[in-house]
C-alpha cells in the first residue's frame, strides 16, 4: 500500500510516512466499528523486528491506496 493521509492532519508520524510503501499486516476494528489498516513501513529497517513485537502504524482505508 501506498500512504496517503489527507493534508491538513497534524501528526508527524503521518506526514513523515506520506507517501511511502507499506505492508498491510492486519485490519482492525475499534470499539465503535471504525476499521484500522496495522501497517509495517516496506524501508524500514526494523519493520521486521516491529512486526515480530505487533508494534504497528495505524491508517485508515481512506489513507492508503493500493500498488
Amino acid at each position: 500500500m501506498r500512504l496517503r493521509p489527507p493534508t491538513g492532519r497534524t501528526d508527524a508520524q503521518d506526514l513523515l510516512f506520506a507517501g511511502r510503501s507499506a505492508t498491510v499486516e492486519g485490519v482492525l476494528r475499534d470499539d465503535e466499528e471504525r476499521e484500522y489498516q496495522a501497517v509495517t513501513i516496506d524501508d524500514d529497517p526494523a519493520a521486521e523486528l516491529h512486526r515480530w513485537y505487533g508494534r504497528f502504524h495505524y491508517y485508515r482505508p481512506d489513507e492508503v491506496e493500493p500498488l
